[in-house]
C-alpha cells in the first residue's frame, strides 16, 4: 500500500489531506484535525454526505488535542468506488488507514448514515475500538416498517433504494442539485423545509458556518458521479451484515426526541440490540443534532482516560 500526503499543510477543501493505495487498486482519501498526538477519533460522515468537516468540529478537535480523522466511503468524495463493499466490509478500510497511521486504537463516530459504519467498526475491530458514538445513526431499513416511520420525502427516497443502486440516484440527485441532469422529480424548498422540524431550522438558522459546511458538501459531491452515494442508501435498505449482539465494546447512542430523519424508534432498537450500551436523548432537539453537537462529544472522547492513542 502506498499513502500520499500534498506538499502543502493547508490544501483545498476540494483535494484530500492524504490519500491510500489499497493493493486492490482503490484508493482511500481521507482529512485529519487537531493533534497528530492526541487520542485518534475516525469520524463517518452521513449520506448523502463526504469527508468534508463543519469548522466547530475542526476547532472543536484543535481545542482538546483530538487527532480527528474523516474519511470518504467508497464510491464517495475522492474514495474509489467498490461494487462489492458492504457496510461490514467498512472496518476493514477503517483498518488498513489506521495501520498506515499507525494507530493502533481508536474510537469511532458516526452521524446519521455513519451510525452503522461505526457499529460495523465496533463489531468487526473489537481488538482496536475502544469506544462508538453513534448520533442519531440510522437503524436497519430492510423492512417498509422500518421506513414508514421517516418522514415523507426520506421514506420516498429509501423506498426507491430498496429497488438498488440505480433506483436511488434520482434522489441523490435531488440532493445534491443536479435534478435536471437525471431527469428526476424537483422536490421544492418549501416541501423540504414542511418536513424540516423546527429544532432543526433554528439549529440552522443559528449557526452560519455550518451552513456554509452544508453548501460546500453539496457543491463538492454534485460535481462527482452520484452512483457511490446512491449505493450508500441502497445498503441502508439490505440486512446488515454484522450482528449488534455481537458488540462488546462501549457503545454510546444519542438522539434528538424530535428526529424525523431518523426516528428516535431506530436508536432505541439499536441501544436495546447492543448489551451494556447507553443511549442519550437530546430532549429539544431534531437530526442536526447529531452533527452540531459532535464538538461536545469530541470533548467527552478527549477526557476519557486511557483511550484510543496512536500506536
Amino acid at each position: 500500500m502506498s499513502h500520499t500526503e500534498p506538499e502543502s499543510a493547508e490544501p483545498t477543501p476540494h483535494l484530500p489531506m492524504h490519500t491510500l493505495s489499497l493493493p486492490d487498486g482503490r484508493t482511500l482519501a481521507w482529512d485529519e484535525f487537531g493533534d497528530p498526538q492526541g487520542p485518534a477519533v475516525f469520524h463517518f460522515h452521513g449520506s448523502p454526505a463526504c469527508r468534508l468537516m463543519w469548522d466547530g468540529a475542526k476547532r472543536s478537535a484543535e481545542q482538546h488535542g483530538v487527532r480527528l480523522i474523516s474519511a470518504d466511503r467508497p464510491g464517495i468524495g475522492d474514495s474509489a468506488f467498490d461494487p462489492h463493499r458492504t457496510i461490514g466490509s467498512w472496518a476493514g478500510d477503517v483498518a488498513a488507514i489506521a495501520d498506515e497511521l499507525r494507530i493502533e486504537r481508536f474510537s469511532v463516530v458516526g452521524a446519521s448514515g455513519g451510525g452503522p459504519y461505526a457499529l460495523s467498526c465496533a463489531a468487526g475491530l473489537p481488538d482496536r475500538v475502544a469506544e462508538a458514538y453513534v448520533l442519531c445513526g440510522v437503524g436497519p431499513l430492510d423492512s417498509v416498517e422500518a421506513r414508514s416511520a421517516m418522514n415523507p420525502i426520506n421514506r420516498g427516497f429509501f423506498e426507491a433504494a430498496a429497488l438498488g443502486p440505480s433506483s436511488a440516484i434520482p434522489g441523490v440527485d435531488v440532493f445534491l442539485g443536479k435534478a435536471a441532469a437525471s431527469g428526476a422529480p424537483v422536490i421544492s424548498m418549501d416541501e423540504m423545509l414542511a418536513a424540516t422540524p423546527a429544532q432543526d431550522l433554528a439549529a440552522m438558522k443559528a449557526r452560519p458556518s455550518f451552513m456554509a459546511a452544508m453548501a460546500e458538501t453539496q457543491a463538492f459531491m454534485g460535481a462527482r458521479d452520484s452512483l457511490g452515494p446512491a449505493y450508500d442508501l441502497w445498503l441502508y435498505t439490505r440486512p446488515w451484515d454484522f450482528d449488534l449482539a455481537s458488540i462488546a465494546v462501549p457503545v454510546h447512542f444519542h438522539a434528538g426526541a424530535h428526529d424525523t430523519n431518523v426516528p428516535l424508534a431506530h436508536v432505541q432498537f439499536q441501544y436495546g440490540a447492543v448489551s451494556g450500551s447507553t443511549l442519550t436523548v437530546w430532549p429539544d432537539e431534531g437530526h442536526l443534532v447529531g452533527t452540531v453537537r459532535l464538538p461536545e462529544v469530541l470533548e467527552q472522547i478527549a477526557g476519557r482516560e486511557g483511550r484510543a492513542t496512536p500506536g
